[in-house]
């Protein structure tokens, strides 16, 4: 049997389950100022009978002894900003095989909007309201740059970006508060580079494949927690000789 042969099922589930997710986390913003646990104990509960590994940014890590397969999970990326009642927060799950993500999904709560993507097989964007899905394809060349957990160095950051590396006109720094969306709104044409300090395999874990199978281009260093995407290979390949 084909290894990823039973993918579509569990993709279908991980959609339904993180628009769950979203929608009660809506429904107890008013009451809870700090929702993140509680959904990802939504999250994990839903998810027992795989009896995959799972591990997610707030909870104990489950490791699974009968195979090697991995739900990663951000339950609210953006978490001040869904406190502070901005739109920029969403539910990140990811299944990850041989430490490399083979399903993405991001669902929006805010804008009623799941990006999805499998492996090889492209990325989509479903919208919720409209009933309709498309495929998700980096189209726009952007010209903005954004940083995130980067504050102590920001400026340096910045300037190497710009003047010894890119040697581009890159403009316009703004910080969305979260790295997910921050990613999503480079697919979408709306950021030309995303640079993510501090950055955890349970921030990225989805729209890194999302990111991948659009068209862009995502690096992950676990070791130093830098992520960083581009939309296109060429410029990806002068931040690599930077900075690995």
């Amino acid at each position: 049997m084909d290894k990823y042969s039973d993918l579509e099922k569990i993709l279908q589930k991980l959609i339904s389950l993180s628009i769950e997710a979203g929608e009660l986390a809506k429904s107890i913003k008013e009451k809870k100022e700090y929702a993140d646990e509680e959904i990802e104990n939504f999250i994990r509960n839903n998810l027992k009978n795989f009896n995959y590994s799972f591990i997610g940014e707030e909870t104990k890590p489950f490791l699974s002894q009968d195979s090697n397969r991995c739900f990663v999970v951000d339950p609210i990326d953006g978490s001040l900003n869904y406190q502070n009642g901005d739109e920029n927060w969403c539910v990140s799950i990811a299944l990850m095989e041989n430490n490399e993500p083979i399903l993405g999904v991001v669902f929006v709560p805010e804008r009623h909007m799941v990006f999805y993507a499998q492996k090889t097989k492209g990325a989509k964007i479903i919208d919720c309201q409209q009933h309709s899905e498309r495929n998700l394809v980096i189209e726009k060349e952007a010209n903005l740059i954004e940083l995130l957990g980067t504050s102590n160095n920001s400026t340096e950051i910045r300037d190497t970006l710009l003047n010894t590396v890119l040697n581009k006109n890159y403009i316009r720094f703004r910080h969305t508060g979260s790295i997910v969306i921050a990613s999503l709104k480079l697919i979408m044409g709306a950021r030309g580079i995303i640079y993510g300090g501090k950055t955890h395999l349970h921030d990225i874990a989805a729209v890194w494949l999302i990111l991948k199978e659009s068209g862009g281009e995502a690096l992950f260093n676990k070791e130093k927690g830098l992520f960083i995407a581009t939309q296109n290979r060429e410029t990806m390949k002068k931040l690599e000789r930077f900075y690995l």
